[in-house]
């Protein structure tokens, strides 16, 4: 169902812009598809002379916290999981742990050599998984 914009000077507007307007009507699709996601009632549609309400309901806090974490995890895990080896796994979540680790820190509590440390360390910041802010002594990992 294709719905005409109301105000069509600053639809055309803001698609000429570039990329400040993109998949046109498929709002309602996407609120749906994320509340199923995450364990959410769907939202209700009431009409109303011309225009419409959304009602959203909610579940009870701990419920939607407990959902959320449940689905980031997943998510985060199967992303991480499939791209990177154990060693740099394991790089990560040290790095989690404290962000101001040293290489040689990481080292020790791996049990592997400084250079390999450094390799997997290049490989993760040209995957895009880290980087590194600020100066290899002040500075601390970011993870993305």
């Amino acid at each position: 169902m294709m719905l005409e914009a109301r105000n069509k000077n600053i639809v055309r507007l803001l698609e000429e812009r570039g990329n400040i307007i993109e998949n046109r009507h498929t709002g309602i699709a996407t609120m749906r598809e994320e509340m199923k996601k995450m364990g959410l009632p769907q939202p209700e549609f009431v009409s109303l002379r011309g225009d419409f309400k959304v009602i959203f309901r909610k579940e009870n806090k701990h419920d939607i916290i407990q959902n959320y974490t449940e689905n980031y995890t997943e998510n985060y895990t199967e992303n991480y999981t499939e791209n990177l080896n154990q060693t740099q796994l394991r790089i990560i979540e040290l790095m989690k742990e404290n962000p101001k680790i040293t290489q040689k820190i990481m080292a020790d509590k791996l049990n592997l050599s400084r250079s390999t440390i450094t390799l997997n360390i290049k490989t993760l910041k040209n995957k895009n998984y880290i980087e590194r802010v600020g100066s290899d002594k002040k500075g601390y990992w970011k993870i993305k």
